[in-house]
């Protein structure tokens, strides 16, 4: 319940490990989003909509997502080069998203911020650049080389049958919607934890 942005740092550095994690959270979630965070995405892509007021229309933009879309960044996917100035406003964009759960709409006079609900999990090779909320450093006890990676994606895509992933994706749904309440000693620690 609530913002709860998570960092996965120590990634295994595997070509495609970001990219085949996200595919089996897809598999689970009803909406997601893979972005890698690569530096020519970031420069050349529009993360937040803008008012076109030549075509008098709204252009969207890759934040501009449905709420209860889980947002899977990859910074594992990170090169070297140059951000342009519109690569610092896309991650200042997608920090302002994440700390705040607003998503900015660019009207060219003035910006206007507009309430979502887009759960985050950042994928990293050291500490993330980007805020969070939680951060869980992957912790392997073996070494992880390409072909144990494969074996594993490829024992748990053999796992993962449809009517298992229904049932999943059933339950994910309704338990965001299920009633809460905290025991005493549980909400007497988050009262002192917060004061």
């Amino acid at each position: 319940l609530g913002k709860f942005s998570i960092n996965i740092h120590h990634v295994p550095l595997h070509r495609d490990f970001g990219k085949r994690l996200a595919t089996v959270l897809q598999l689970l979630l009803c909406k997601s989003h893979y972005l890698p965070l690569t530096v020519d995405n970031l420069n050349k892509m529009h993360f937040i909509p803008k008012k076109d007021y030549t075509a008098n229309r709204l252009v969207s933009g890759l934040l501009q997502l449905s709420n209860h879309t889980h947002l899977i960044l990859d910074e594992t996917a990170m090169d070297e080069g140059q951000l342009n100035q519109d690569g610092v406003q896309n991650l200042t964009a997608i920090g302002h998203l994440i700390s705040w759960q607003k998503c900015q709409y660019n009207f060219s006079f003035h910006n206007i911020e507009f309430e979502t609900d887009v759960p985050c999990l950042v994928l990293s090779d050291g500490r993330s650049l980007l805020p969070n909320d939680c951060q869980v450093m992957m912790n392997t006890t073996e070494v992880a080389s390409p072909t144990v990676i494969d074996q594993a994606f490829s024992t748990i895509g053999q796992e993962l049958n449809e009517s298992f992933l229904s049932t999943l994706r059933k339950y994910l749904t309704v338990v965001r919607h299920l009633d809460y309440n905290l025991q005493d000693a549980a909400q007497e620690a988050v009262q002192k934890d917060f004061v």
